[in-house]
């Protein structure tokens, strides 16, 4: 839970932030404003906590006791090869969708690894789609099934735990218009996100590790060791 709160809360304050400045945003600039300071830092972050879970969980798999500092440090060095990978799959993956939902799905599942391949094999960006395509081959269809029930059980665990908050809040002095949320229900429901997220989010995140390494197993014959601390 620690190394998803690292990323939970920027991510978590952002967002509440973005709905107490524009509420509901109507009209298609201030949607995408919305949307550009929200979802973008998402893809962005977000990654972080999961490929350092793959980390700390490759060390706890090797006899190792997984430390934050060891966790993230890798991230850091590689960040910006990460992030500008990831930024390709966001757009791949958004093409997809918006041509027809199954192109999307597809790139999705297929460029499911570009993260932990940029920064724990030390790829760069068009290498890591590369190297998380070639891990995926042949085995499209179980880690598309394993990671679409992992994150349907977390939405569903998640969406259960926050709807009383919700129906609790529903209804707080709407000061700034109808359509617009009081900030009192905005800071509530948020920070209970917040909260539930960072409970909730090492679990999909452990999952994913998980079908990192079988992969590589499957692929390479072994079981991958610990990451070598950076030089």
């Amino acid at each position: 839970m620690a190394i998803a709160l690292v990323t939970v809360l920027p991510v978590g304050a952002l967002g509440i932030a973005t709905d107490l400045a524009y509420g509901e945003p109507e009209g298609a600039g201030r949607v995408f404003l919305a949307v550009a300071l929200s979802v973008i830092p998402a893809i962005l972050i977000i990654p972080i906590s999961s490929v350092a879970t793959t980390i700390a969980t490759m060390d706890l798999l090797g006899g190792r006791p997984p430390t934050m500092s060891r966790s993230f440090e890798p991230v850091g060095l590689r960040f910006w090869p990460m992030a500008a990978a990831l930024l390709i799959v966001a757009v791949g993956v958004a093409a997809g969708f918006v041509l027809l939902v199954v192109p999307g799905v597809f790139l999705l599942v297929l460029w499911l690894f570009a993260g932990q391949a940029a920064v724990i094999e030390g790829r760069g960006p068009r290498a890591a789609l590369v190297r998380s395509a070639e891990l995926v081959k042949g085995g499209w269809v179980p880690v598309f099934v394993t990671f679409l029930v992992v994150q349907v059980a977390a939405g569903v665990i998640q969406f259960l735990l926050g709807l009383p908050v919700a129906v609790a809040t529903d209804g707080l002095d709407r000061a700034a218009g109808a359509n617009d949320p009081a900030a009192a229900e905005v800071l509530v429901n948020g920070a209970w996100g917040i909260v539930t997220t960072v409970v909730i989010q090492p679990f999909p995140a452990v999952a994913l590790a998980l079908l990192y390494l079988d992969r590589r197993s499957r692929k390479e014959g072994a079981w991958p060791g610990p990451l070598r601390a950076p030089s």
